[in-house]
């Protein structure tokens, strides 16, 4: 059976929805690091935390542009991606203090950036795109999770060589960025294909016959 073509949503509303839905993130992260260091915890970074709280539109943006909404859960995973890097980790100092954070943070972003892939694809397909063949669209979203994590590590890469961050430890740290992001895309995979799970993020390729 084959899906209606998806139907462009106001920007406004979009961004409105996304602004309400990262409310509760939004929150965390302008009062959690005061509350931190009005109890004395070191290390804390509350004028990073602050500059992190546009980073929670970037969804809504996104949907915006092309006048559809991201599925919920979806945003949901961006925002857990957004607080557990870049707030819990460099903000709160979690890298510091919990060895291997770093590793579990680009884990979870290979899951996040396969879901978007097989969201750019459900959205092509609904848009009159034909359907690619079930290989395709494995090595599609596995590419991209790959191909992400890459581009994540040539950017810390540039960071330390130009402004004099410490992004990069070692070879050993870069390679396993860039591993644990291409995990986290394999298992997400593993996990759609098993499941068929999310339906509101698959694209007809990976759906049983029955359920196209």
């Amino acid at each position: 059976m084959t899906r209606p073509a998806t139907a462009l949503v106001p920007w406004r509303r979009i961004v409105r929805d996304n602004v309400l839905l990262a409310l509760p993130f939004q929150v965390v992260f302008i009062v959690l690091p005061f509350v931190l260091v009005a109890v004395g915890a070191p290390h804390i970074k509350p004028a990073l935390a602050l500059l992190l709280v546009p980073t929670l539109w970037a969804t809504g943006v996104l949907g915006a542009l092309v006048r559809t909404p991201l599925p919920r859960m979806l945003q949901l995973n961006y925002f857990v991606f957004i607080t557990a890097g870049p707030f819990a980790g460099s903000s709160l100092s979690v890298y510091g203090i919990i060895p291997g954070w770093d590793k579990v943070v680009h884990f979870g972003s290979g899951i996040m950036l396969a879901w978007l892939a097989m969201w750019v694809l459900r959205e092509s397909e609904d848009r009159g795109w034909p359907p690619m063949r079930p290989w395709m669209s494995v090595v599609f979203i596995q590419l991209v999770a790959m191909s992400f994590a890459a581009a994540w590590e040539i950017c810390e890469f540039i960071s330390d060589h130009t402004i004099g961050t410490h992004a990069q430890l070692n070879n050993l740290d870069t390679m396993g960025d860039i591993i644990a992001g291409t995990l986290g895309g394999a298992v997400s995979l593993l996990v759609v294909w098993w499941f068929r799970r999310p339906r509101t993020l698959l694209p007809t390729s990976l759906l049983k016959p029955g359920q196209r």
